[in-house]
């Protein structure tokens, strides 16, 4: 009789907890480091950046998912950048003059950031819809994660004031305002996060996160059971006079000598 072993669905909300945080954009693969570094010096800023990145990667794996999957990919690349430029340029139309020039440049290159790119391309695009969306709910909580604790501990520190609010008995040190200070602060938190995956999750792979993990069916598996039953009847089956006769490939030292 088989031996049934059902493989448990991992549950949405540890898949989307470890897309988010076990591989986080930023501080594990590495991307979309240029805008938090230089432009979320305070928590207003992040707080922009992290609301339009949002918009941007879940409207363009959205639409990769449904729409682009058998475009050519130097032109799908094209078509990225496209898409994610639409909640750029709105929410450059509706943000306030001072905090549009604090963001500087940084705010409409969002559109070509690497992560929206890389997840498009390398997952969007090779599956459903649905696992699109957590995908790139995933993205969106990671990087707004980083960009909020960024900014507020880079306002906090370099200024003394939480949005705009003094908090005069802290010390303050302008330098983190600036990008090594953004460096400085993004290092201290790959290392906390690098901490605690390696005691909570040593056996996760490096690679991103794939939702597809996460509605796929039960699998029957049989260990091991069919292997056991053809060698069976291997054995029972009688060798030939001309099978007796060959010699092995290879002889021991002992007998070597003798021959």
């Amino acid at each position: 009789m088989k031996n049934k072993n059902n493989f448990p669905k991992l549950s949405l909300s540890l898949a989307v907890f470890k897309g988010s945080f076990v591989h986080n954009p930023v501080l594990t693969q590495v991307l979309g480091v240029c805008p938090i570094v230089a432009a979320a010096t305070t928590l207003k800023n992040a707080a922009v950046l992290s609301a339009v990145f949002s918009a941007a990667v879940v409207l363009c794996e959205l639409l990769s998912s449904l729409a682009l999957k058998k475009v050519a990919r130097n032109i799908r690349v094209c078509l990225y950048c496209l898409i994610a430029s639409v909640p750029t340029l709105l929410s450059m139309s509706l943000i306030d003059g001072k905090t549009l020039s604090s963001l500087g440049a940084f705010l409409p290159l969002i559109s070509v950031n690497a992560i929206i790119v890389v997840r498009c391309e390398k997952f969007a695009v090779r599956t459903s819809v649905r696992n699109s969306l957590f995908d790139s709910l995933a993205c969106s909580i990671g990087f707004s994660a980083v960009a909020l604790i960024t900014g507020f501990l880079r306002e906090l520190i370099a200024s003394g004031s939480v949005l705009s609010l003094k908090i005069s008995a802290l010390p303050v040190f302008s330098a983190v305002a600036l990008p090594f200070g953004g460096l400085v602060v993004l290092g201290f938190l790959a290392a906390a996060q690098k901490a605690v995956v390696m005691n909570r999750f040593e056996n996760e792979p490096y690679e991103t996160f794939n939702f597809s993990k996460v509605f796929q069916r039960a699998v029957l598996h049989d260990p091991g059971l069919g292997a056991r039953k053809g060698k069976k009847q291997n054995a029972e089956k009688p060798q030939s006079a001309a099978q007796k006769k060959i010699r092995p490939r290879h002889f021991s030292e002992g007998e070597t000598e003798g021959r």
